[in-house]
Parts: C-alpha cells; sequence; structure tokens
C-alpha cells in the first residue's frame, strides 16, 4: 500500500478504535515480594515502612496495594492487552487516574490498530 494512503488508512482506523474500544482493567496477584521492589529511596527504615504498609494492606483484602495490572481491550474481535508489575495503589481508581493506565490503554489501542490494518491489507491484496 502507498504510504500515504497507509498512513491515512491508519489514522481513521485509530480513531475508529479509540471511539469503540472496549477496555478491561484487571488486578492480579503479584507473585515477588515487595521488599526490594516496591521501593528503593537509599533510606532502608522508610523502604521498610513502605513495604510493611503494602503487606498490611495486602492483608486487610487491598489487593491493589500489590498487583500485577492488565489493561485489555476489544474493537470488532481484535483484542490486545499489556501488563504492568510490581504495582501499588490504594484502588483501581487511583490506578486509572496514573499516567501508566493511559500509556497501556494507548498501547492496547496501537495494538488494535496494527492488527486491524494489517488484516485490512490481507483482504485489499486478495480481492485485487
Amino acid at each position: 500500500m502507498e504510504t500515504k494512503l497507509r498512513e491515512n488508512m491508519e489514522a481513521k482506523l485509530r480513531k475508529y478504535v479509540e471511539e469503540n474500544i472496549t477496555f478491561e482493567i484487571e488486578c492480579l496477584p503479584e507473585h515477588m515480594h515487595p521488599e526490594g521492589m516496591a521501593i528503593c529511596s537509599g533510606d532502608e527504615d522508610y523502604d521498610r515502612q513502605v513495604v510493611a504498609k503494602i503487606l498490611e494492606d495486602l492483608e486487610n483484602g487491598n489487593e491493589w496495594s500489590w498487583c500485577v495490572v492488565k489493561v485489555s481491550g476489544s474493537v470488532n474481535g481484535v483484542s490486545s492487552e499489556e501488563y504492568l508489575g510490581g504495582c501499588s495503589y490504594e484502588s483501581q481508581e487511583s490506578f486509572e487516574n496514573d499516567l501508566y493506565c493511559e500509556d497501556m490503554k494507548s498501547s492496547v489501542i496501537d495494538e488494535i490498530t496494527k492488527e486491524l490494518l494489517e488484516n485490512y491489507e490481507t483482504v485489499k491484496n486478495t480481492i485485487e
């Protein structure tokens, strides 16, 4: 496909994906221990306090306090997913207000757009 035509089609597909995507955000268990992973400030006492708070929140039922976050999206049966491990949030809402969430959603949109463009090019080449 010509470069300009491909860029135009890709822009149209991305806009379509952005307008029609359904996202799902999941909190999955993180199997790594937060010690040495959650924080490394250089202040060992502070780091221990942060880890202790994470573990306490986790014991009290806040699965978001130490987790892997999965962001997935789907449009017309085409889907993609992104994972981010070693996460510590107060809630799903606090994750959704974080820039990581927007970055992950953007990556999912990029992957779906790429796959739809490849599907379009395959069909176009097949019928020509």
